[in-house]
């Protein structure tokens, strides 16, 4: 991170990458759930036959943890508000920084200084920059989070089109099943 920006915009910079982070592991966890729920009803529908009126309740329940899921994984967390101050938080427990000085340099930032307190504040501005700096670009990234819904969704995805390439009749007879139940 540029020393010549302030602790507040370098924050602010860190807590956007920390929100695109959480949206997209929201999003690989939405997609892996939402397409292997699916999967497993069409499975269920194509093996059992289910019968029309157990059918509806399934879908509806789908679709419903389609829904909670996409608002609870992706849209809460591309809405939730980081501030300097929630990201210097998140970051001092995350990175484990000592002395809570990010936060407190991001204070000092916005707050009327005397003579004497300016010598405090400059040293810890100083070590917060030197901390932001030091701090690898891929370390606000949830990584293994990533990693390990990336697999599973291009595992799921996998699953869907070997399931739709060897079984296109079933796949879509399954599809008109829930999409008209009853």
């Amino acid at each position: 991170m540029n020393g010549a920006r302030t602790v507040r915009e370098q924050l602010a910079s860190a807590g956007r990458v920390i929100r695109l982070s959480a949206v997209a592991s929201g999003a690989l966890w939405w997609l892996v759930v939402g397409l292997g729920v699916w999967l497993a009803l069409f499975l269920l529908d194509n093996l059992v036959h289910l019968p029309a009126g157990l059918r509806l309740p399934l879908g509806l329940t789908g679709f419903a943890l389609l829904a909670v899921g996409f608002a609870r994984q992706v849209l809460a967390p591309a809405l939730k508000k980081f501030s300097p101050e929630r990201t210097a938080l998140a970051l001092e427990k995350h990175c484990q920084v000592r002395d809570n000085h990010l936060i407190n340099a991001c204070q000092f930032d916005v707050q009327p200084l005397g003579p004497q307190e300016r010598a405090l504040a400059r040293r810890t501005t100083v070590d917060s920059v030197r901390t932001l700096g030091a701090m690898a670009p891929g370390a606000l990234w949830k990584t293994p989070s990533l990693v390990k819904w990336g697999i599973g969704a291009a595992a799921v995805l996998a699953v869907w089109i070997i399931y739709t390439a060897s079984f296109p009749r079933q796949t879509w007879n399954a599809l008109a099943r829930y999409a008209l139940p009853l």
